[in-house]
Parts: structure tokens; C-alpha cells; sequence
């Protein structure tokens, strides 16, 4: 699995970047706001999603390693491709992505291409249980860390307020999200 690469941009088109990283060119499927942040020649450093079928295989690229995770939910979803699932990232974002599922809003998903309401209702289902509540999440100081953090421990099997307490009683000191997740695990075994 390739999930991150860093490199230089050798060309750019509407959809895609081609990365060399090593002498070898990536090419790289990217949402158009991330895309339209990049010139050629950048140096670039970029999460990516390796996506596999039987005629085909492509990597998605993202600025920040929470849209990948994001991305991976998304695509869990019967339905739910890696073009429309990065079109949706892309022109939505995840915290109003999170907000239009607990607030079963299948409207605001469907402005992603290739969604229609079925599949926005079947993401709404699917997805209500296995995020964290973005009002639960928002008591935390706004911090993308903490986000992930809180985000991570929830996805191990901690209840969402828990999850929100420990992290809130990490010092500040603590700044990356592993950091901040393995100090929340060391705090919970003792």
C-alpha cells in the first residue's frame, strides 16, 4: 500500500499531479482546491489512498492525513466511489460532511458528483454510528489535533465524552496526534 509520498511536482493537469519521488512519477488524483494550491515544480508531501479493481489502479491524494481517513469511511459505503467520495471532501469538507450526517441532511451530500439521494441516505445510515458527534468533538479547544485525537481514541472503542476528557487533560506541550493518542492510552491503563 502507498499511502504517503513526498516529491516533486513534474506536471499537473485539471484531475492530476504526476509526483517524482526517487525517479519514479506518481500519478495522482487530487480534489480541485487542493489542486489549485499546486504549482509545478512545488515540493509536495501527500497522503495517499491506493485504489485497486481489476481494470484499474489509482492513488488519491490528500493534503492532511484526517481527509485520508475520511476518505476511507466514505468509500466503505456500498456506493460510494473514490472519485465522488474525494469530489465530496473536496467541495463540502469533513466537518460539514459530519454535520449533514447527524443532522440527516442528504441534500448538502449530493452536491458531490456521482452522489444521488439513495446513496447520500445510505452514507447518512452507515456512517451516523461509526463517527464522532461534532458537537462532542467542538467542546475540545479548536485544535485539528485534539479533533483527531478525540477522533482516534473514539474509533478504538472509547465513548466520545471519555475520549473528549482525557485529551483535554493532556498538557499543551503535546502537540502531535500519535503523541497525544499514546499519552490518552498510557493515562487510561493506569
Amino acid at each position: 500500500m502507498i499511502s504517503y509520498l513526498k516529491g516533486k511536482v513534474i506536471t499537473k493537469n485539471s484531475k492530476t499531479i504526476i509526483l517524482l519521488v526517487n525517479g519514479i512519477g506518481y500519478k495522482i488524483f487530487l480534489g480541485e482546491n487542493f489542486l489549485s494550491k499546486i504549482q509545478q515544480n512545488d515540493e509536495l508531501e501527500i497522503f495517499t489512498y491506493l485504489f485497486w479493481r481489476e481494470d484499474k489502479i489509482n492513488l488519491y491524494g490528500f493534503g492532511e492525513n484526517s481527509q485520508l481517513d475520511f476518505f476511507e469511511k466514505l468509500i466503505s459505503v456500498s456506493g460510494v466511489g473514490p472519485r465522488s467520495a474525494l469530489h465530496l471532501l473536496d467541495i463540502v469538507g469533513i466537518k460539514q460532511i459530519q454535520q449533514a450526517i447527524f443532522g440527516n441532511k442528504a441534500d448538502i451530500l449530493t452536491q458531490a458528483k456521482g452522489l444521488g439521494k439513495k446513496t447520500a441516505q445510505r452514507i447518512i445510515l452507515e456512517l451516523k454510528n461509526k463517527l464522532p458527534n461534532v458537537d462532542e468533538i467542538s467542546a475540545i479547544p479548536d485544535i485539528p489535533e485534539n479533533a483527531e485525537a478525540v477522533s482516534a481514541l473514539i474509533n478504538l472503542g472509547y465513548s466520545p465524552s471519555a475520549a473528549r476528557e482525557i485529551i483535554s487533560q493532556l498538557p499543551p506541550e503535546i502537540k502531535s496526534v500519535g503523541d497525544k493518542v499514546k499519552a490518552a492510552l498510557k493515562i487510561i491503563g493506569k
